[in-house]
């Protein structure tokens, strides 16, 4: 089979890793989104933006926060903890995911191509942010790629990776399953819980159409849940079901807004907001590492 020449990042061995520059680079990576707003813009104007999900450059560049996580790639002299090494990333563009991706690679040692044909104005723009900091650093030249391939080339051409992630809906996942050859990662949105009063306005009821549109699209539970008078008893009821969840609230009367705010117990929770204009998917990072013990023989 002939190489494909835009299969051309370095491999993840090609550089050391270093915790310390790794810091830096995320911190001014998130800073440089900041900065770059105007500039985020014009690009994603020029792109077709997919659905009725419309996404604003500020919202782009102010939703990460800095992550101390501490799952970060360690060395030592009788376990190396690594990268999988050269990744591709299919998925519908969404810039956040970008962003996410963007993170993961370094945080994790990888290569990641970004496979898709939307936002790629933008994508290539966030990327280059990276790239830039990680020549002005002397870190490495590039450890991310924005590709476009059609199915059949990414199936002829598949070997080039270590590793697919699928970011996507369960029926995309089952339809390429019997044609892929290499490790699969595959990555849904999950489910969301909606609770919605009875007097929603005419802005909030579209918000919930967005929300219907997208979560058909990438195969998303949503849980419709009626705001009834006890919201005590409600509160109660999403508790009992563990702290991990997603849980959206449309209502026009501020105390039930404040009620819930205050006692859920959730890992997200969104306001009278669409939450896919943030994008819910969360990588998991001890997936994209692998460990190797070491055993010297004196």
């Amino acid at each position: 089979m002939e190489k494909n020449n835009i299969f051309n990042l370095p491999a993840n061995t090609d550089y050391l890793f270093n915790k310390e520059k790794v810091n830096s680079i995320l911190e001014k990576f998130i800073d440089s989104l900041k900065e770059q707003v105007p500039a985020i813009e014009q690009v994603l104007a020029k792109d077709i933006i997919n659905g009725d999900i419309k996404i604003k450059a500020k919202e782009l560049s102010s939703f990460l926060k800095k992550d101390n996580s501490p799952l970060l790639i360690n060395f030592s002299k009788t376990s190396i903890k690594d990268g999988l090494g050269s990744i591709c990333a299919k998925y519908n563009g969404n810039p956040f995911i970008t962003i996410k991706l963007i993170i993961l690679a370094i945080r994790t040692h990888n290569q990641i191509y970004l496979l898709t044909n939307n936002y790629m104005n933008t994508n290539e723009f966030l990327v280059s942010i990276l790239d830039k900091l990680l020549v002005e650093t002397g870190y490495c030249k590039k450890i991310l790629k924005v590709i476009s391939l059609s199915d059949f080339e990414f199936f002829k051409y598949q070997k080039e990776f270590d590793a697919l992630v699928l970011v996507g809906s369960k029926n995309e996942y089952l339809s390429l399953l019997p044609q892929i050859k290499i490790p699969l990662i595959f990555q849904n949105y999950g489910s969301l819980y909606i609770c919605v009063d009875s007097n929603l306005n005419t802005k909030l009821k579209d918000i919930l159409l967005d929300i219907d549109h997208f979560a058909f699209e990438n195969d998303i539970e949503l849980n419709y849940i009626d705001i009834e008078n006890n919201i005590d008893i409600l509160t109660q009821n999403l508790n009992y079901f563990g702290r991990d969840q997603v849980i959206a609230i449309f209502t026009t009367n501020t105390n039930t807004a404040y009620n819930f705010l205050n006692n859920l117990k959730c890992r997200k929770i969104f306001i009278n907001s669409n939450p896919f204009k943030e994008d819910l998917l969360e990588f998991k990072e001890e997936n994209f590492i692998f460990e190797k013990e070491i055993y010297f023989k004196n």
